[in-house]
């Protein structure tokens, strides 16, 4: 999908602030990108609520529903006032909506609680391929055979095997929230939740507000939510009014890509001086080809290659973003930048067999088998950073590519898999302390915090690692012959 900024502008002119300073404006520009797809999950869900209660008494007391649209909706009941509606599509796909009473901070019984969570279900592993698993757990198969089919595996649902794993069958979810309730079970597996606050003296007075799990944004839930469910007519709650008519008229995925570029536009494109400052300096440093600046308790560590007509910016921060490594790539004509690709990509240390300490001709038992599942369920439509720098160098790989944007047309491509990764929302951050900390170094305002870290990237995953002090670092590039002002 190709967005430019202008209906975003347009639509929620008020709301951007566009007559206040710099800052003000970049602000209201990543609080509503932040936002957006909450408040669509609230939208959807408030004016739908009674439409939920009524089809699950009516499916309680006739059997399963059949909807115009093919779909068949199941109803479940649990304890403590929680209910639920599994509703399977025509292609197969599942989805589960579960409610109940949620906790008031304040107490007051002027008003009801309810937690709504949307839960999209993976569809059931064949009985061919499940029957094909349980024999290499049986015979001890390898790791390595185990991996030539685990992103096939990954794609289905399977039964857990042990109170630690996470549910995926629906037959899984629903015995686990009869066990230990909504509140300790559905959280994790969903696609987001939505607190309604009902008025009970004046239903104008209702509202919602849509909580996101992380930074993810799958509205293909949403739009199959819209397509199951009736809203009630009658006043809309102002805080969603924009939103509930984006969803209702299905124009909510349109929308948010031009809001995506339009934060774009503000928080990368308008900080191209900054990413070429960032460039300069970790040139003059040396960093890239296994050598990165680490910061921050080491826990942010960045680097950037410069190859034919490419500016490749590499960002690795372990506390946040799900440990993906974010990749800023900006593409030259002449040596003028023309182009950002956003990538995200897998760090390069991460490695199954290093990180559970096994070899690929090891058996794998049922536990580490669980754990490859999942691990190569989030791997999946990624590369490590070292391979994606690698085919950057010959190409523009598709793996893990989130945003396109083009400098001189303004125009932003939000590829599918932008949906997984919160790279927009973070990177103005990105940018603006990485710069920071690159001119301290580079001014020899150390600290007692950043160092140097080398590796050999041809060693893959079991490299070594060598920490070497700020100071140390700098004082051996100046002993080089290093000539950036701050080495010398």
């Amino acid at each position: 999908m190709i967005s430019t900024s202008k209906a975003a502008m347009e639509f929620f002119g008020s709301e951007l602030m566009l007559k206040d300073d710099q800052e003000m404006i970049d602000f209201s520009a990543g609080e509503l990108f932040t936002k957006f797809y909450g408040k669509c999950l609230a939208a959807a869900v408030l004016p739908a609520l009674d439409d939920m209660k009524n089809k699950h008494a009516a499916i309680s007391s006739n059997g399963p529903l059949a909807t115009p649209h093919g779909s068949i909706i199941q109803a479940f009941s649990f304890p403590n006032d929680q209910f639920g509606l599994a509703v399977e599509y025509a292609a197969g796909n599942r989805d589960l909506i579960v409610w109940g009473p949620g906790k008031s901070a304040s107490g007051s019984t002027d008003r009801e609680i309810i937690d709504v969570y949307l839960i999209s279900l993976l569809p059931e592993m064949p009985q061919a391929l499940s029957d094909k698993i349980e024999t290499m757990l049986e015979t001890r198969s390898t790791l390595e055979a185990f991996a030539g089919v685990a992103p096939e595996v990954a794609r289905y649902a399977r039964r857990v095997t042990s109170e630690k794993e996470r549910p995926s069958l629906l037959q899984d979810v629903v015995a686990r929230i009869e066990e230990r309730g909504m509140e300790n079970v559905c959280w994790r597996i969903s696609a987001g939740s939505v607190k309604v606050i009902l008025n009970s003296h004046d239903e104008r007075f209702n509202s919602a507000v849509g909580i996101t799990r992380d930074f993810s944004h799958p509205f293909e839930i949403i739009e199959r939510f819209m397509r199951t469910f009736e809203p009630k007519d009658g006043n809309v709650f102002w805080e969603l009014r924009q939103h509930t008519q984006l969803v209702r008229n299905g124009t909510a995925v349109d929308m948010f890509g031009s809001v995506s570029a339009y934060l774009f536009e503000r928080a990368i494109a308008a900080h191209i001086d900054d990413l070429e400052e960032i460039a300069t300096i970790a040139s003059e440093l040396r960093l890239g080809a296994g050598t990165v600046l680490a910061y921050n308790d080491t826990d942010i560590r960045l680097s950037v290659e410069e190859l034919d007509e490419k500016t490749v910016y590499r960002h690795d921060n372990i506390d946040r973003n799900e440990q993906n490594v974010f990749v800023t790539v900006i593409n030259r004509t002449n040596g003028e930048p023309t182009s950002i690709d956003a990538y995200f990509a897998e760090t390069w240390s991460h490695d199954f067999a290093v990180a559970n300490g096994l070899d690929n001709d090891e058996p794998l038992d049922r536990e580490h088998y669980d754990w490859l599942i999942e691990s190569t369920r989030d791997r999946g439509g990624k590369l490590k950073d070292d391979e994606l720098v690698r085919r950057l160098e010959s190409g523009r790989p598709s793996e893990g590519l989130a945003y396109s944007y083009d400098l001189v047309g303004k125009t932003l491509e939000v590829h599918p898999q932008a949906a997984r990764t919160g790279y927009l929302g973070y990177a103005s951050h990105m940018i603006e302390n990485d710069l920071e900390i690159l001119r301290k170094v580079r001014a020899g305002k150390y600290g007692s915090v950043p160092e140097f870290q080398v590796r050999n990237p041809e060693e893959g995953a079991r490299a070594d690692v060598d920490h070497i002090p700020a100071e140390k670092y700098m004082k051996g590039l100046a002993a080089a012959g290093a000539t950036a002002p701050g080495l010398r």
